[in-house]
C-alpha cells in the first residue's frame, strides 16, 4: 500500500506539474494576444497620422505653386510695362529728330533771312534803317529761340536717363523674385526634412514605449508567482525605478529642445513674413512714382508740341505791325521759357526721387540676406 500511495503521489505530483505549465502557456498566450492587439492600434494610429502630415504637405505644396503662378504673372507684367516703354522711347526719339529737323528748317530760314537782310542793307542803306532793326531783333529772338531748343535737348537726355534707372529698378525687381522663389523652395525643402526627422523620433518613441509596456507586463506576471519571485523583484525594482527616472528625464530634455528648435522657427518665418510685406510695399511705392514719372513725360510730351508748333508758326506770319508782332512773339517767348523751366523743375524732382527708393531698395535687400 506505500508503494501504492507513493506511486499515486508522483502521478499527482507529475499532474499538478503538467497543469501549472499550462497554466504559464496560456498566461504567456494571453500576454502575447495582447501586445498583438496593442501593436496593431499603434501601427493604425500611425498610419492615419502619416496619412495628415500628407494632407498637410499636399496643401502646402499647393499653396506655394500657386504663389510661384502669381510671381510668373508678376513678371509677365513687368516685362510688357518694359515693351511699353521701350516704344515710347522710340517714339520719343523719333520726335527729337523731327524736332532737328525743324531745327535746321529754322537755320536754313534764318540764313535766307540774313541774306535778304544783306542785300536790303546794299539796296537800301537809308529808308531801311527801322527794318533793319527790326530784323536784327528778329535773328536774336531766333537765336534764342534755339537756345531754348537746345535746353530742350538737355531735358529730354534727362529723360532718357530716367528711364534707364526704370529699366534697372524692373531688372532688379525680377532678380529679388527669383531670389524669393529659391528662397522659398530652400524653406520647404527645409520643413521636409524636419518632419521626416520628427517622424522618426515618433517612432523611436514608440518602439521605446512599447518595451517599457513589455517590462511592465513581465514585472506584473512576476507578481502574481510565489514569494521567492516576489523577493527577487523587490531587489529588482529600485533599479527599474531609476531607468524609468532616468527616461523621463531625457523626454523631457528632448521637449525643451525641440521647444526651443520651434521657437526659433517661428522667428524665422515671422522675418520672412515681415521682410515679404516690406518687399511688396516698396514694390507698390515703386509702382505709383513709375506712374507719376511716366505721367508727367506725357505732360511734357504735350508741352513741347505746343511749344514747337508755335515756334515754327513764327517765321511764317505776315508782316504786321512791328510793335504788335514784337510784342506778341515777347509774350509766347516767355511763356515758353516758363513752361520750359516747370519742365526742368518737374524732371529734376523726378530724377531725384528713384535714385533714393533704389538707395533704400539696397539697403533692405541686404539686411534681409543677413537675417537670413
Amino acid at each position: 500500500r506505500e508503494t501504492e500511495l507513493q506511486a499515486l503521489d508522483l502521478k499527482y505530483q507529475k499532474a499538478m506539474c503538467g497543469m501549472m505549465r499550462l497554466d504559464e502557456a496560456w498566461k504567456l498566450s494571453k500576454t502575447q494576444t495582447r501586445e498583438a492587439q496593442d501593436a496593431q492600434q499603434a501601427a493604425e494610429q500611425r498610419a492615419t497620422d502619416e496619412k495628415q502630415r500628407g494632407d498637410e504637405l499636399q496643401r502646402q505644396l499647393e499653396a506655394a505653386n500657386q504663389r510661384e503662378t502669381t510671381l510668373a504673372s508678376r513678371v509677365d507684367t513687368l516685362v510688357q510695362e518694359k515693351l511699353q516703354t521701350q516704344q515710347q522711347r522710340n517714339e520719343k526719339e523719333q520726335g527729337a529728330k523731327d524736332r532737328e529737323m525743324q531745327v535746321h528748317e529754322l537755320r536754313a530760314q534764318l540764313e535766307t533771312m540774313r541774306h535778304q537782310f544783306d542785300t536790303q542793307m546794299k539796296q537800301q542803306e537809308g529808308a531801311m534803317r527801322e527794318d533793319v532793326r527790326r530784323l536784327q531783333e528778329e535773328l536774336q529772338k531766333a537765336e534764342e529761340q534755339e537756345e531754348l531748343i537746345q535746353k530742350q535737348k538737355r531735358i529730354e537726355e534727362e529723360l532718357v536717363k530716367k528711364k534707364q534707372a526704370v529699366e534697372e529698378t524692373e531688372q532688379r525687381l525680377t532678380k529679388e523674385s527669383q531670389g524669393m522663389l529659391q528662397a522659398q523652395e530652400e524653406t520647404w525643402s527645409c520643413r521636409e526634412k524636419f518632419l521626416q526627422e520628427e517622424a522618426d523620433n515618433y517612432k523611436q518613441k514608440l518602439a521605446r514605449m512599447q518595451t517599457f509596456h513589455v517590462e511592465l507586463a513581465q514585472l506584473l506576471q512576476i507578481k502574481d508567482g510565489d514569494n521567492t519571485v516576489d523577493e527577487q523583484l523587490e531587489s529588482v525594482e529600485p533599479a527599474m525605478l531609476k531607468a524609468l527616472i532616468v527616461q523621463e528625464i531625457d523626454k523631457r530634455d528632448v521637449l525643451t529642445t525641440k521647444l526651443g528648435q520651434m521657437k526659433l522657427k517661428l522667428g524665422a518665418t515671422k522675418r520672412q513674413l515681415t521682410s515679404q510685406k516690406q518687399l511688396e510695399a516698396e514694390n507698390t511705392k515703386l509702382r505709383a512714382e513709375y506712374e507719376k514719372a511716366k505721367l508727367a513725360m506725357e505732360r511734357m510730351a504735350t508741352r513741347k508740341a505746343k511749344s514747337f508748333a508755335s515756334v515754327t508758326s513764327l517765321p511764317v506770319q505776315q508782316r504786321s505791325c512791328p510793335s504788335e508782332r514784337n510784342a506778341g512773339k515777347e509774350n509766347r517767348l516767355a511763356i515758353i521759357k516758363r513752361q520750359l523751366d516747370e519742365d526742368e523743375a518737374e524732371t529734376i524732382d523726378l530724377r531725384t526721387t528713384p535714385r533714393k527708393a533704389q538707395r533704400t531698395k539696397h539697403v533692405y535687400v541686404a539686411s534681409r540676406y543677413l537675417s537670413k
